[in-house]
């Protein structure tokens, strides 16, 4: 019985990892998206009155939104990692500082 070896072209073998920078601006920015959803939920649960800590609390958000924007854009000089969470950090970060921006437009 003659056993034919099976090619699996399915795999691709590579020493990357994924990239630290872009985990940890995934983690800040689901950070930022607990804390803005907890804000909004709270202010909507209070007739639209909020709290006075929650302008220190949009800022600290700004603040750790344009850190996670950063540490992925520098992530992405990395060539020797996998982009994917880069790529999340970048797009999710985005769209929290948009948030952000809204929330203060509309506030005004």
């Amino acid at each position: 019985m003659k056993q034919m070896k099976k090619k699996n072209k399915n795999f691709i073998y590579t020493n990357k990892k994924h990239s630290a920078k872009g985990m940890f601006s995934c983690a800040l920015a689901l950070m930022v998206s607990v804390a803005l959803v907890g804000m909004i939920n709270y202010t909507f649960r209070h007739d639209g009155v909020a709290l006075e800590s929650f302008g220190a609390g949009a800022l600290l958000c700004t603040i750790f939104t344009l850190i996670g924007l950063l540490l992925s854009v520098f992530g992405r000089y990395d060539s020797e990692r996998f982009m994917h969470f880069v790529h999340l950090g970048i797009l999710w970060n985005v769209i929290n500082f948009l948030a952000i921006s809204g929330i203060l437009y509309a506030g005004t």
